[in-house]
């Protein structure tokens, strides 16, 4: 070690130790604040600014406690009637504005300093004062999202709520990105909905139809108004009416929320001779002959079919309610024999969703499971089998047209059928060929270079793990080798629980390569669960459990893991790890191109971007996702959602791409440095800057330059 890297080192740590002293001693005024003891909190302040003042380089200290004071009057102003607390919200303001500009990308101080000119705003008297604060409200909630940091969704979500009184376009806006990044949130989608009334009818059905998985409620609302939004409109059939009340009456179908008054909900006038049809089914179920506009095409018969299933369950609970099911269910598949095959063989047709098949597929399940729970309805078994010898000739017809999509929904269904009759191992009818062939048909899907439809399948691996473990024998390493699979597929969908119950099912694996990768796996867990360590995640990227491929554990899960792991411990780090996270997250993606799973994983990609757009001064795009067939294109990632039975593909923005250039080229100390004068700008990195700056930046520039980056450099005075 040199002279002067000790000294280097010495010098660090005495400024670490430095800053440590003053937060600590913040923090006990910040105490005293919490406890509104404002004169105490004050006098300690007063000390600490004066003592700061006295600092040669004060620097150091003087965000900690400029920040400190400003937060000391905005609290106590709080407490004050309007015409009092003037003074100390102007005072909270210059203090905070004196942060910012020496850290200009502080998202909290900017938070703040926008929420102090937001009761400020709220005091003005002149329409020019209130439109002077607008303005810098604005701009401070903007940088403090742009800055990236962890709170950055709640910074949107608080611009939103500003602007939407005066500008529900731009709040829509900022809900709808916030949205995309709080995948749980139903009061955001809420205030989506309040606003979205003047969105295209199909914009506006697209966005009923994105909320139907975990918001179903709210999605049933959205097609309610939407419903009297194109009545009002004098829509009152044809297309986009059609789509909205098929689409509504299935997701009302699968709720078991389908009945005469939510009918009564649809306007008058509005699809009436379909409606009418409903209304006719709803109130008696086992007439079948009231079917017509519904039979007329494959996807609105398949929503017929979801409609049986819910009102034969909705009267399983009445007296002779599982007669009426058996009726009702029976009645309808024998009036519209091959049902199925026909929703089948529609789904394969360009633009069909093909989610109709397993609607259709469902009612089968639910009618063998009635029989088997109420043997006086089916007591030879008869019925029994003529309906599951119908599935076998619906899923042959698909296997001999190499028809996996269709075939297999068809294998699921029959898989649980044999699941719940406990036939677990018989040849072809039995749930363990039947499961077998449903994770068959979703490789056969991963391999076809038309589809490339990646599937976790967690539940189906652990049902043919538990049924390999009942028939034991020979079956018990299989069982083992399930029980792993299952693991790994419930860490792809982030239930890391779950993984660990596989992972302790799997824990008796005799074969030594099943044992290591059961111990791989839960150190895989562990990291996950400890994610918030980014210092721990950075180690665990090089460790050979998180990179070591095995017959078992494959190269394209350690990939998915690592970002996932990477992503979700770089949420609470400071600026700087941030930004270097979100840079190698990038490189592991594009680099390894592993297929990302769920919601989660989308929402880890778009604040990988943001993260890095942040360093070039940039606002984040919304992301670009739209359905994927054929090949994985090198310009997008492969995405696959939960309860959608086809693949989507994300597009890298060109912005992304080259903020990754820039931070790779900089590193993250000079990209912080020089991030406030950069900008992207048609394929570009423009450099702009006082004059005085320029000397200073001449470094970074010709870093840019050489590593071939487009620029173009401007000081305020022209080109420089």
């Amino acid at each position: 070690m040199t002279a002067r890297t000790t000294i280097t080192i010495l010098m660090l740590a005495a400024l670490g130790q430095a800053q440590t002293q003053w937060r600590e001693r913040v923090s006990a005024a910040q105490r005293q604040i919490q406890n509104r003891q404002w004169n105490e909190a004050r006098a300690m302040l007063q000390k600490l600014d004066a003592d700061c003042l006295a600092e040669r380089d004060s620097n150091s200290c003087r965000p900690l406690v400029d920040y400190a004071i400003g937060y000391l009057n905005q609290q106590q102003a709080g407490t004050l009637a309007a015409e009092s607390r003037g003074p100390l919200l102007t005072e909270a303001r210059k203090r905070y504005e004196n942060v910012v500009r020496l850290e200009p990308y502080n998202g909290a101080t900017l938070n703040s300093l926008a929420l102090v000119e937001q009761a400020l705003r709220a005091d003005a008297r002149t329409p020019q004062e209130q439109r002077l604060l607008f303005e810098d409200i604005v701009e401070h909630w903007t940088n403090a999202i742009n800055a990236g940091d962890r709170n950055s969704v709640q910074y949107r979500v608080s611009l939103g709520n500003f602007l939407a009184p005066q500008y529900p376009a731009a709040a829509l806006d900022h809900y709808q990105r916030a949205a995309e990044q709080m995948p749980g949130d139903e009061s955001l989608r809420r205030r989506i909905l309040e606003l979205s009334g003047g969105r295209p009818a199909s914009d506006y059905e697209n966005l009923c139809a994105s909320w139907e998985g975990e918001f179903a409620a709210l999605a049933a609302q959205c097609y309610e108004r939407l419903m009297a939004r194109l009545h009002a409109q004098e829509q009152n059939d044809g297309q986009p009416s059609e789509d909205i009340l098929v689409r509504w009456t299935s997701l009302e179908s699968r709720q078991d929320a389908l009945s005469l008054g939510r009918l009564n909900l649809v306007p008058a006038g509005w699809m009436t001779v379909a409606v009418d049809e409903l209304k006719a089914y709803v109130g008696n179920p086992l007439n079948q002959r009231v079917w017509s506009w519904w039979w007329k095409s494959q996807n609105r018969a398949a929503v017929t079919a979801e409609v049986a299933t819910t009102m034969g369950r909705q009267r399983l609970g009445d007296p002779g309610g599982p007669q009426f099911a058996a009726a009702c269910w029976e009645g309808l598949l024998k009036a519209r024999p091959q049902l199925a095959e026909e929703v089948g063989e529609f789904s394969m047709r360009p633009g069909s969703g093909g989610g109709g098949l397993e609607g259709v597929l469902r009612l089968y399940e639910e009618l063998t499971s009635l029989y088997f729970r109420n043997g006086e309805l089916d007591p030879y078994g008869s019925k029994l089998n003529a309906w599951v010898n119908e599935l076998f000739q619906g899923k042959g017809h698909f296997i001999l047209e190499r028809n996996w999509k269709a075939a297999q929904p068809y294998h699921t269904v029959l898989a649980h059928i044999f699941v719940q009759r406990g036939i677990l191992d018989k040849g072809f009818g039995s749930a363990a060929y039947q499961l077998r062939a449903v994770l068959e048909d979703a490789d056969r899907r991963w391999q076809d270079p038309q589809e490339r439809f990646f599937q976790p399948l967690p539940e189906i691996r652990m049902l043919l793990a538990e049924t390999y473990q009942k028939l034991g024998g020979a079956r018990q390493d299989d069982a083992m080798a399930m029980y792993i699979q299952a693991a790994e597929a419930y860490l792809d969908t982030d239930a890391l629980d779950s993984s660990q119950l596989m992972l302790n099912a799997a824990a008796k694996a005799r074969a030594a390569a099943q044992r290591s990768a059961v111990g791989q796996i839960n150190q895989i867990v562990n990291a996950r669960r400890g994610a918030s360590n980014l210092a721990a995640a950075k180690v665990a990227l090089d460790a050979p459990w998180l990179n070591s491929t095995s017959v078992l554990v494959t190269a394209d899960f350690l990939a998915r893991q690592r970002f996932k792991l990477l992503a979700d411990a770089a949420a609470g780090a400071e600026a700087g790890e941030r930004l270097d996270a979100a840079l190698r997250s990038y490189n592991l993606v594009t680099g390894s191109r592993p297929v990302l799973v769920g919601t989660a994983d989308l929402v880890r990609w778009q604040q990988v971007e943001s993260r890095l757009l942040a360093g070039i001064n940039a606002q984040s795009a919304r992301p670009v996702i739209r359905a994927a067939s054929g090949g994985i294109s090198a310009a997008n990632l492969r995405l696959t959602l939960q309860s959608e039975n086809h693949p989507f593909e994300i597009a890298v923005a060109g912005d992304t791409k080259l903020a990754a250039q820039v931070v790779s080229t900089l590193g993250v100390i000079d990209t912080l440095k020089a991030r406030l004068y950069l900008t992207p700008r048609l394929g570009k990195i423009v450099v702009t800057a006082p004059s005085d700056q320029m000397n200073a930046l001449r470094g970074i520039v010709g870093k840019m330059r050489e590593a071939q980056i487009p620029l173009s450099v401007m000081s305020e005075r022209g080109p420089a």
